[in-house]
C-alpha cells in the first residue's frame, strides 16, 4: 500500500504549527511513514549471503534498495561465511552470529510424482505417510488404488527418493501430524539435505516413477506434477498451489513475540486467509516453512538492519508471489519489521531530515 508523502507531510507540519513545538509522531504517520522512507544508512557497504534458491529474489530487493540509497551497496553471494545479512531457510545460517532476524516470506513443502501414466493423484493424510516411510513400492498398492479408484495405477515399481529437502521434509511431518495424529509417522525413508542443489534435485524429482519432497517453489518454477491431499468429510482435496499456500499464511503465528528472532507456527484452529475479491478461503496447504533474513552480529549491523527493514515493506513483499514464495502475513511483518528495525532513526515526515 503506498501513502502519499505529500500529504503526511504536511500534516506533520500542521501539527508543529498549532501546538509551537514538534509533538510526538502519532503512530499511524510514523507506520505510513516507515513504508514509504527508505531507512538509508550512510557507507551502508554490505555482504547479503543468501541460498541459492533465494539469490535472485534477494538481489531485486538489494537494487531496489540501492536505487533508493545511492551511498549502500549491497553485495549479494551464496558463499560466504563472514556476512553482514544472511537470507535462510535453516534455523541457523552459517557464518552468522544472529543478533536478530524473522522471516522475509514463505516455501512450502510439495510431493512430486512422475508417472506417465498417471496425470493427478489425490492421498489421503494416511497413505502419504506410508508412501514417504518407504511402506509403498508399486504404483498398484491397494492403498494408492483406494484412494485413486478411477486413475487407472499401473503395477509398476515405485522408486521413493532418497534424499528430501530438510525444511520441507519438517514442514510436511509437522501438518501431517496434524492432519492425522493417530497414523502420521515422520518421513524416516528419506534423508534431510540441508544444501539444495538445483541440478541433482531437479534430475531425482524427475525420475520416471518416482514420488519425492521438494521446495513448492522448485515444483511451480519447474512445472513439476504435485499431488494433492483429501482430507476426511472433504469434497474436493488440498492441492498445493500459491492459493492453497496464501490462505495457509493466515493460520501462522508468532511463538514469541517479544523475542529478537521471531519463530512461527501454524495453528489450525485460525482462520485460513481469503484473497482479494474471493467468497471464502482456500482450503490451506499448510506445509509452511519461512525464509527468513538475519542480522549478523559485526561493525556493520546498523546497515544490515536498515536493508533488513526495507524487505519487509509492503511494496517489497508484493514482489514474492514472482517467485513461487508467499509473503508474510500483516501481523507477523510488523512484529518482524520492529525487530529488525530496533536502533535505526526515526522516519521523518519532512524530506531531508
Amino acid at each position: 500500500m503506498k501513502f502519499g508523502r505529500v500529504l503526511l507531510v504536511v500534516s506533520a507540519l500542521v501539527l508543529v504549527g498549532v501546538s509551537g513545538c514538534t509533538p510526538p509522531m502519532p503512530p499511524d504517520v510514523k507506520a505510513a511513514l516507515a513504508e514509504e522512507v527508505s531507512p538509508c544508512v550512510a557507507d551502508g557497504n554490505i555482504t547479503a549471503n543468501v541460498q541459492p534458491q533465494y539469490l535472485d529474489l534477494v538481489q531485486i530487493f538489494a537494487d531496489d534498495y540501492t536505487g533508493e540509497c545511492p551511498n549502500s551497496s549491497i553485495n549479494v553471494v551464496s558463499d560466504s561465511t563472514n556476512a553482514d545479512i544472511s537470507f535462510s531457510d535453516q534455523a541457523s545460517p552459517v557464518g552468522c552470529d544472529i543478533v536478530a532476524g524473522g522471516p522475509i516470506a514463505y516455501d512450502a513443502a510439495a510431493l512430486v510424482h512422475n508417472q506417465l501414466d498417471v496425470s493427478e493423484v489425490n492421498l489421503k493424510p494416511q497413505t502419504v505417510s506410508k508412501l514417504l516411510s518407504g511402506q509403498i513400492k508399486n504404483w498398484a498398492d491397494p492403498s494408492l488404488v483406494a484412494d485413486n479408484p478411477d486413475a487407472g495405477l499401473p503395477s509398476t515399481p515405485l522408486v521413493l527418493q532418497s534424499e528430501g529437502y530438510g525444511p520441507a521434509l519438517d514442514a510436511l511431518n509437522s501438518w501431517g501430524h496434524q492432519l492425522d495424529p493417530a497414523n502420521w509417522s515422520d518421513t524416516a525413508a528419506i534423508k534431510k539435505v540441508s544444501d539444495w542443489n538445483s541440478d541433482t534435485s531437479l534430475t531425482a524429482a524427475t525420475a520416471q516413477n518416482s514420488v519425492g519432497v521438494t521446495p513448492l517453489s522448485v515444483a511451480l518454477n519447474n512445472s513439476l506434477t504435485t499431488a494433492a491431499i483429501q482430507l476426511p468429510g472433504q469434497e474436493y482435496p488440498v492441492v498445493s498451489d500459491l492459493t492453497s499456500t496464501y490462505a495457509a499464511t493466515g493460520q501462522l503465528k508468532a511463538v514469541d513475540e517479544s523475542a529478537q528472532i521471531i519463530r512461527t507456527v501454524i495453528d489450525p484452529k485460525l482462520s485460513a486467509l481469503k484473497a482479494d475479491g474471493a467468497d471464502q478461503a482456500a482450503r490451506p496447504w499448510a506445509a509452511l516453512y519461512p525464509v527468513n533474513e538475519y542480522i549478523c552480529k559485526g561493525s556493520q549491523q546498523q546497515a544490515a538492519r536498515a536493508f533488513a527493514r526495507y524487505v519487509l515493506r509492503g511494496n517489497e513483499q508484493a514482489q514474492s508471489e514472482s517467485y513461487y514464495v508467499e509473503r508474510v502475513p500483516e501481523a507477523i511483518r510488523l512484529i518482524t519489521a520492529g525487530v529488525v528495525a530496533q536502533g535505526l532513526p526515526e522516519p521523518s515526515a519532512t524530506p531531508g531530515q
